[in-house]
């Protein structure tokens, strides 16, 4: 399977690294075991694809639905086996919609 996706932007990876390295440190403090950056690097190009994957997904439930901008519907949709991401979503959509409202209001 390596070699047989095509890689992301350097940007979006190096920031990527820079995060799972991040994370990694913070695993390694707290249950002393070391992890070398080979196995970060795998774990980025591993979150790259999920991220390709996810994006494609929601693309195509925005096509099914006959409109060519991606909704949060469709972001929701894809979370529906995933109760408790589909919960953050939620929260944070409402969240957000809420503070657009108040924006709103505020122009008037």
């Amino acid at each position: 399977m390596a070699g047989t996706e095509s890689a992301p932007p350097p940007k979006y990876l190096k920031k990527l690294v820079v995060a799972v390295s991040e994370q990694a440190e913070e695993f390694t403090c707290q249950n002393d075991i070391d992890i070398g950056p080979e196995v970060v690097a795998e774990v980025s190009r591993f979150v790259c694809l999920v991220a390709k994957s996810v994006c494609c997904d929601i693309q195509q439930f925005a096509a099914h639905g006959k409109r060519s901008i991606v909704a949060a519907d469709d972001v929701l949709l894809l979370a529906r086996k995933c109760p408790n991401m589909k919960g953050h979503l939620e929260t944070a959509l409402a969240s957000y919609e809420e503070a657009a409202s108040a924006k709103k209001r505020r122009k008037q």
